[in-house]
Order: C-alpha cells, then structure tokens, then sequence
C-alpha cells in the first residue's frame, strides 16, 4: 500500500495521497497517507473523521464511482466538505474501496489549490482503487487461511 500511494501523489503531483478504512465502530481511520511536500510516508493509524463526518463522507462517494472537486471555495457540497476548507484542502478526488458491493474504505487525493482533474487522472485513480480492493481481499484470504492451517494442527 505504502508504494500505491507513493505511486498516485508523484503521478498526480498532488499534495496528499492516502487510505481510509472503514471501521467496525463507523468511524473512518487514515491508514497510510503520503505528503508530496514533506516526501514523507506515514503508515500510523489514527481516527480521520468523527461519525457525523464519516456519515455524510459515505454518502458523497457511494454517490459516483468518483468524488471529485476541482473548487471547495465555490462547490459547498455538505458540511463535510466544508470541514476540508479549514484544513486548507481546495481540491480533491477520492475513490471508494468495495468489497461485495459494500464501501471498506477510500482512496484519497487532495490539493492546497484550485485544480481541474482531468478524465485521464480520474481514471489512473480509479484503477489504483482497484487495485488497492484486489490487494485487501487478498490480504483477508491470506490470513484466513492462515488461520485455518493453524486451527487444523
């Protein structure tokens, strides 16, 4: 995961790339996160959004294959959306993470500026989700069966 994200913010040239994953409590945690500026990685999960936020950040990427903002400034989607603005996020994309049909988790791209994505960057984040959901399944399958190699011994 640390080498996808490194991957999208140097291809985009944005200003942070990172995962949430959804957890059994509702409340969405930032798993890794890159900040171009700083080149730095940091992989220490922590809660990114508070229920209420989780709620309504859910409903905006269940709503299409991509969210994505090219202005905060002009665009007032929700109140989550204008919680960014207080961080000095201006524009973003984020892709929803499915499993069985049921959102786990985003991939997330944000910038300081105004920026216009275009439909060949909504793409490559697209299918860097993929990706990403492919890797996470395989991961869980992995560890199943782990664990069942364990319990039969």
């Amino acid at each position: 995961m640390k080498k996808a994200v490194e991957i999208v913010g140097s291809f985009l040239q944005v200003d942070r790339v990172g995962v949430y994953m959804l957890t059994d409590l509702g409340e969405i945690q930032l798993v890794i996160s890159f900040d171009a500026k700083k080149d730095k990685v940091n992989a220490e999960k922590h809660r990114a959004m508070n229920r209420e936020y989780a709620n309504e950040y859910l409903d905006l990427i269940r709503q299409d294959r991509i969210l994505s903002v090219s202005n905060l400034e002009i665009e007032g989607i929700s109140p989550f959306i204008d919680s960014l603005k207080e961080v000095r996020v201006r524009s973003l994309i984020d892709i929803p993470l499915k499993k069985r049909g049921s959102i786990i988790g985003s991939l997330f791209c944000d910038m300081n500026t105004k920026r216009e994505w275009t439909p060949d960057e909504k793409q490559f984040v697209a299918s860097v989700g993929d990706i990403l959901t492919l890797a996470h399944e395989e991961d869980e399958l992995i560890t199943a069966s782990s664990v069942m190699e364990t319990s039969s011994e």
